[in-house]
């Protein structure tokens, strides 16, 4: 990273696109971390009123979502629930872009979790105040979390059709990100239904869109989908291949979830 900018000391507002651009891109989620728990503990000790609050609020969101990305989920339920708190006390609102919502992020690990009835209603609920206020790009994040608890639970056709319109509110603002994303769970779906070019053009697609971007836990999360795959249509030496390029990418960023998911591909293809 070329500058240590902290969220919090005079860029709350900014926190999130500091947060993407300088973590989610580099995949150096443990520094985010300690950048957001200084500013955090700074913000604890010092006098202040509700735009204390606030951005209280906003960091600690920003930093349960990276907890997500490094496994440690009650951490994150934790810091998610202070954030609400805070959010409640100071009066404010989350800013557009879902690492200073903490509604979402605890339907997302609801989602991680298994609980799925409780992600589709946080889901819901972060998706009617983000309508209210406006903030489209939380729409999307909201349709794609009720998406992936569908596509977990069997439900297709919903899940299809909350893929699609996440994808749709995230092309609507230029979210490549979001689309990126999204594209996975429309792929999954077709793929769970059988139609298998359509789950490759939806993965390559989102492979394209994360390349672009530069988001290695993104490009990884495609060729993982990808070797899945290929793996199910017994092309196991490009499903290997695929693998193997995920796991590296999984392994340079420090994702214990997407090491293990790629490792246990590798093992499958092994035995086939």
């Amino acid at each position: 990273m070329e500058e240590k900018v902290i969220p919090g000391d005079g860029v709350v507002t900014g926190s999130a696109t500091i947060n993407q651009r300088l973590v989610y891109i580099f995949g150096r989620y443990q520094e985010g971390v300690d950048l957001c728990e200084q500013a955090i503990g700074r913000l604890l000790g010092a006098e202040g009123g509700s735009e204390q609050g606030a951005a209280l609020a906003v960091l600690l969101a920003t930093v349960g979502w990276l907890y997500i990305r490094l496994g440690r989920y009650e951490q994150a339920h934790q810091t998610f629930t202070r954030s609400r708190f805070f959010y409640s006390k100071s009066g404010s609102t989350p800013p557009p872009g879902h690492a200073g919502e903490p509604v979402l992020g605890l339907a997302l690990l609801a989602d991680v979790m298994g609980d799925y009835a409780d992600a589709v209603e946080l889901a819901r609920q972060a998706q009617d105040a983000a309508i209210a206020r406006g903030d489209i790009y939380n729409q999307s994040v909201a349709c794609y979390v009720q998406a992936s608890a569908a596509h977990a639970q069997g439900e297709y056709t919903a899940a299809r059709r909350q893929a699609e319109q996440a994808y749709t509110l995230a092309a609507a603002i230029d979210s490549r990100w979001m689309m990126a994303y999204s594209l996975i769970i429309s792929g999954n779906v077709a793929s769970a239904c059988g139609d298998f070019p359509e789950a490759e053009q939806h993965y390559t697609h989102s492979h394209v869109l994360q390349s672009e971007l530069g988001n290695p836990e993104g490009i990884a999360s495609a060729q993982l989908n990808l070797a899945g795959l290929a793996a199910m249509q017994r092309n196991y030496q490009d499903a290997e291949r695929l693998f193997q390029d995920s796991h590296r990418l999984y392994r340079e960023i420090n994702d214990p979830g997407g090491q293990v998911r790629a490792h246990m591909g590798l093992g499958d293809v092994a035995q086939a």
